[in-house]
């Protein structure tokens, strides 16, 4: 929960200072560099475009790719709120992991533009790993779809791996 908060309030940050880079004419892909460099839970910050596509990156390589089409995307477009993903493979890195994200809109309603950030899945591993340090403690990170994303080492087989039909994920769900 404190990892998602964090990346809230950096995204809602990293949006307010896009619609002040936007009115003073700069270019983002200074600003987002810098951002990550302090956060090891982050893999990537991104600026989505009112095209669906990557204006700006920390990874140089997904400047262009089309997120139009992913589920969080539409749903920070559609809500104008702060989302969290489900387990997915990212197009740049082709790495699992969860995106958040949070619609510049939100901010300013005249600017289109969505603020994403990759979480390092194992970087929740090795907490997961640390909370469960106690003799017979066990610990999974599931996705609202009964995907698990992060695990302790015992239960590191199942990263990845639908529980949707496992009866506790059941009885939470």
């Amino acid at each position: 929960r404190e990892i998602i908060t964090t990346v809230r309030a950096m995204l809602q940050v990293t949006a307010r200072a896009y619609v002040g880079m936007l009115a003073r004419g700069e270019n983002c892909n200074v600003y987002v560099r810098d951002l990550v460099g302090n956060m090891p839970w982050i893999k990537g910050i991104s600026i989505i475009g009112p095209d669906g596509r990557i204006k700006c990156s920390t990874l140089p390589s997904a400047v262009g790719l089309d997120m139009s089409d992913r589920p969080h995307y539409e749903e920070a477009i559609r809500t104008n709120n702060f989302v969290v993903s489900d387990y997915l493979v990212g197009r740049a890195n082709q790495a699992p992991s969860i995106v958040v994200a949070y619609p510049a809109q939100a901010i300013d309603p005249g600017t289109n533009a969505v603020m994403v950030a990759s979480v390092e899945l194992q970087w929740v591993n090795n907490l997961a790993a640390t909370l469960t340090r106690r003799p017979g403690a066990t610990i999974m990170l599931v996705d609202a779809g009964g995907t698990v994303l992060a695990a302790d080492p015992q239960s590191a087989g199942w990263i990845g791996k639908s529980v949707r039909n496992a009866d506790p994920f059941r009885e939470f769900a």
